[in-house]
């Protein structure tokens, strides 16, 4: 078998690096794009996709890959010990109904910046009111751990 291919997109960020250094620890070839151009030749090998939502599906559809994403529920339904929240998901409409303060951000394709709102009704109104979106009460964190977890182990972080 061909060794797989990570493309990753044109955004640099400190996970992307870290999915790249991973890649490369498996002597994967990587791919960063430079634009979201659809790639000359296919790769001979599985391909690996890594970047935002709508950078992925733009390439998943050239490549006619099916892409696997948690329901936008999934952290509304994770036990309360692992997200030490209440966490809804809801539509925007939904949302501009809360009179507190209260963190907003969309499920899939940041169509707005995730933020802390003086109250729902600040949802900025070009974002229409059927877009899914997840609330939660505003938090503090002193520090902030990710990781890809694959098969229930951590593999990078």
């Amino acid at each position: 078998m061909n060794q797989p291919t990570l493309f990753l997109s044109p955004r640099y960020s400190p996970d992307s690096r870290l999915m790249r250094d991973a890649a490369i620890a498996k002597n994967w070839l990587v791919e960063r794009m430079g634009t979201w151009a659809i790639p000359e030749t296919e790769p001979d090998g599985p391909i690996v996709l890594y970047g935002e939502t709508l950078f992925c599906r733009y390439l998943a559809d050239h490549f006619d890959i099916t892409l696997v994403d948690p329901g936008d529920d999934f952290l509304q339904l994770l036990p309360m010990e692992l997200r030490k929240r209440k966490i809804h998901c809801t539509t925007a409409e939904g949302a501009r109904l809360f009179d507190v303060p209260v963190f907003i951000k969309p499920v899939n394709d940041k169509t707005f910046g995730a933020a802390v709102f003086a109250s729902g009704k600040d949802l900025p109104a070009t974002i229409i009111d059927s877009e899914i979106v997840l609330i939660s009460e505003p938090v503090v964190f002193t520090s902030e751990f990710r990781f890809f977890v694959h098969e229930g182990k951590a593999r990078t972080g």
